[in-house]
């Protein structure tokens, strides 16, 4: 079966961090990176969270920072992840 989604690298940059409707059932997955396609084990997913972890065999670039500190009143800040509704009409997770 194939299908594509989106993911961002964490941690050591072995890491990617996506949806577990993109994942599926699979146990093993191809990651398409600037540096070519990757093959990848899924090591954790959640179903009611709709994350899953993929595990690369080495870093295939640098991950998303994480702020270090809370996010205060006024902060810039950015969401990962998909609206109330999607386009499809499909109820919220």
């Amino acid at each position: 079966v194939r299908g594509s989604g989106t993911g961002f690298l964490v941690g050591d940059g072995r890491h990617v961090v996506t949806n577990a409707h993109v994942v599926g059932d699979a146990e093993v997955v191809h990651v398409q990176a600037a540096g070519g396609v990757h093959s990848g084990e899924v090591v954790a997913r959640d179903e009611d969270l709709d994350l899953a972890i993929v595990r690369l065999g080495r870093s295939i670039g640098e991950p998303l920072p994480f702020a270090p500190e809370a996010a205060r009143p006024g902060t810039l800040v950015f969401a990962c992840g998909y609206g109330v509704l999607s386009a499809s009409g499909d109820d919220a997770k």
